[in-house]
């Protein structure tokens, strides 16, 4: 079983200054979604990471579905399309992400070189 630092140390992993900043801080409510049953940002991106893996790790068992049953090739066809566009809305959140810290990369840049 983890300790608690050791938790934390895996969460931060090599970023120590940023822990030593930001450490007792919190992230806002609103990415959290509205309620404890309302699906966030960090849960969603971490569930289409599993299913994305779970769904190329049993490509074989997905083409032999489809092979044998023209209904469930052409709903296999529909969900995995789906699921493609899942992981590219995913993928703009975390580019979005990336942006807001070069952005800051660069203003600690200009701090820094004054």
């Amino acid at each position: 079983m983890l300790t608690e630092e050791g938790s934390k140390r895996r969460f931060w992993g090599p970023l120590v200054t940023l822990r030593q900043v930001l450490e007792g801080k919190s992230i806002p409510n609103h990415y959290y979604g509205i309620s404890s049953v309302s699906d966030n940002m960090f849960a969603a991106i971490s569930r289409l990471l599993e299913l994305s893996v779970l769904v190329q790790e049993n490509r074989a068992a997905i083409i032999e579905a489809a092979s044998r049953n023209p209904q469930a090739a052409s709903l296999l066809v529909r969900e995995l399309d789906e699921l493609r566009s899942m992981l590219q809305g995913g993928s703009a959140q975390l580019d979005y992400q990336r942006e807001g810290v070069t952005e800051l990369l660069e203003e600690v840049y200009r701090v820094v070189s004054k």
